[in-house]
């Protein structure tokens, strides 16, 4: 493996690069859109939403023109819904008191979805519950709204009814994702085959057709179902898929060979701010407040070691009774001018 300062050598290699936003080939929007898929990407929109904060707050008190408080998610999928519906608490919770000025809980957050509905794949019953959920946050979805054009100050959108533009310097794009530079990894990787998305098609034990000792999993394999689609890219394929691996490498050490990968689903989960989500489970389906304690109870079981589990447990107890105070902490890279695009915080 060559890396950037270094070369590895190895017996077995597990790629697990993950994926990327997919812009659709409009490369030019992840200026003004960034994607949440890097710890840099996540630190870099805190501060630029906490500075849209901070910049309407001076304005105000400097009775200058400031530009309204709107905040754009794009997609309605899962990540989408997670987060208009973490913007909405933050701004009429958060950070409803923290100002003199402005008034943040008056902020406007839009989750815009190209689709005639959102969470695509839930049952019908499971979205009209977080499309209700959503309204209690004062979120406003705007379903069958493609985006045309998203520029410094401003999203285009095209509705049924004609163009919309909605005024904005804080968009956030999870509309979606795309293999991370799958087709540079390897040397020979005109023989190997690639889906639309940019994912490898693996061999039934996941292991990378004329590299048998490479594997690859997650959201870089592509993995049909039986009715042809690849399995959807979220965390329990990867839990699954990474497992497999490491078992298919020592059944092969062992003389042995491993048997094709098979998903079992777990169901799915989305969560909803505070109180609400949607889970689910085979047959079970929660949404609101049971729905919500399901989601945290799976998220932590999933967590290593004892301590971890138990650290992670008490601080989102004294998190939750305390109203996420440490949300409030301003840190990462310095952005200088939040009237224009500035670049991501540097790895």
């Amino acid at each position: 493996v060559q890396m950037r300062n270094q070369t590895l050598h190895y017996d077995e290699l597990i790629v697990a690069t993950g994926v990327k936003p997919n812009y659709f080939g409009h490369n030019e929007w992840e200026r003004y859109a960034p994607g949440i898929k890097t710890i840099q990407d996540a630190l870099y929109m805190r501060l630029r939403i906490y500075n849209i904060f901070e910049m309407a707050e001076r304005n105000k008190a400097l009775k200058d023109e400031a530009p309204p408080l709107n905040f754009v998610v794009i997609g309605g999928g899962p990540a989408g819904v997670e987060l208009s519906g973490a913007l909405a608490e933050l701004s009429r919770k958060v950070l409803k008191k923290d100002f003199r000025h402005i008034r943040p809980d008056k902020a406007r957050i839009y989750l815009v979805e190209a689709l005639d509905h959102i969470l695509g794949g839930f049952p019908p019953e499971l979205e009209k519950s977080a499309l209700k959920s959503l309204a209690r946050l004062g979120v406003e979805v705007k379903t069958g709204h493609r985006v045309t054009d998203i520029r410094g100050d401003r999203v285009m959108l095209q509705s049924p009814e004609g163009e919309k533009v909605i005024e904005s310097q804080a968009v956030l794009w999870t509309a979606g994702v795309q293999a991370s530079y799958s087709r540079e990894l390897f040397l020979q990787a005109d023989q190997l085959e690639f889906d639309r998305m940019g994912r490898i098609k693996v061999n039934p034990d996941l292991s990378v057709p004329g590299y048998e000792n490479v594997y690859v999993v997650g959201d870089l394999a592509f993995v049909p179902r039986e009715d042809g689609r690849p399995l959807p890219g979220v965390a329990s394929v990867a839990i699954q898929e990474g497992a497999y691996a490491a078992r298919a490498i020592m059944e092969r050490y062992s003389g042995r060979k491993a048997r094709p990968f098979r998903f079992f689903s777990k169901g799915r989960m989305a969560v909803i701010g505070r109180n609400a989500a949607v889970v689910e489970l085979g047959p079970l389906k929660m949404s609101g407040f049971p729905a919500w304690l399901i989601w945290v109870f799976i998220h932590i079981a999933y967590l290593i070691s004892f301590q971890n589990r138990l650290t992670v447990m008490l601080n989102w107890a004294w998190y939750y009774f305390r109203q996420k105070v440490s949300a409030r902490i301003v840190f990462g890279c310095e952005d200088k001018d939040i009237n224009h695009p500035v670049p991501k915080c540097p790895e």
